[in-house]
C-alpha cells in the first residue's frame, strides 16, 4: 500500500518556517464595531479603511487609536486625522485608481 504524504506547506498542524502575510480585512461590519468603540463616523472610517483592497484590521484598529490619542478625544478631529492620513499615503478611497475613474466619469 502506497503511503500518502502531504507536503509541509499544505499540512495546516505544522510549523512553517516564515510566518504567515494574510491579513484579516476590514470590512462593513468591522466598520460598524469600530464606530462603536471609538466614535469616529462611517465616513471616514469608510475613507480610509475600505479601498480597493481593505486595510488589515490590526492597522486600522492601531489607526483609530492613534487618531483619537492625536486628536486629544475630540471625535471629529480624529476622523479627519484619518482622512489625512489615507489621503497622504493614497489608501482607502484616495486610492489612485479610484481618482483615476472618477475623472473618466466627469469627462
Amino acid at each position: 500500500m502506497d503511503e500518502v504524504r502531504i507536503a509541509p506547506a499544505g499540512d495546516p498542524f505544522s510549523v512553517r518556517a516564515e510566518p504567515s502575510t494574510r491579513h484579516f480585512r476590514c470590512n462593513h461590519r468591522f466598520l460598524d464595531i469600530l464606530e462603536e468603540d471609538y466614535g469616529i463616523s462611517q465616513f471616514n472610517l469608510r475613507s480610509a479603511f475600505m479601498g480597493g483592497i481593505p486595510a488589515p484590521k490590526k492597522q486600522a484598529i492601531e489607526l483609530c487609536e492613534w487618531a483619537i490619542e492625536v486628536a486629544s478625544g475630540n471625535i471629529d478631529e480624529a476622523g479627519r486625522a484619518l482622512r489625512n492620513w489615507a489621503r497622504k499615503r493614497g489608501v482607502g478611497t484616495f486610492d489612485p485608481f479610484f481618482m483615476i475613474e472618477d475623472e473618466e466619469e466627469t469627462a
